[in-house]
């Protein structure tokens, strides 16, 4: 958990670098000690595509937000905010490629899940059918 609470304070400081390696030895920990489909093993190899995207590498930022979202569909309930915000991460990153299909089909499954688990007030649900359009 330290690791991963580094790694997020270094990507929020825009050490990239450092956020990497925080979270690279955030994710070898939890796969040793956890089960192989379970969420926390899902937020490390997510932040590991956040960190991707931000270094430019938007190929290995999509195989590893499908690879967390494949973990988040097997161990959260299908409303889960964790499997939302893949879809939207998803959706942006498909939005860059300009793949706007891929891009509406994620954001569509984020604005779904974000209507059932956030208040109609909430700024998520704003900023997803902003993108929608």
């Amino acid at each position: 958990m330290c690791y991963h609470n580094m790694g997020n304070v270094y990507q929020e400081e825009k050490k990239f670098q450092e956020a990497f390696e925080c979270h690279q030895k955030s994710l070898m920990i939890r796969q040793k000690y956890l089960p192989t489909d379970h969420p926390d093993i899902g937020a490390s190899v997510h932040c590991i595509a956040s960190i991707y995207l931000c270094l430019n590498y938007p190929d290995l930022a999509l195989q590893y937000y499908n690879r967390a979202l494949e973990i988040y569909q097997k161990s959260l309930p299908s409303q889960h905010q964790d499997i939302a915000m893949s879809h939207y991460n998803l959706g942006l990153l498909y939005a860059g490629k300009e793949d706007f299909q891929q891009a509406l089909t994620h954001f569509q499954k984020a604005s779904t899940i974000f209507h059932v688990t956030l208040p109609s007030t909430h700024p998520f649900i704003g900023i997803v059918n902003q993108d929608i359009q």
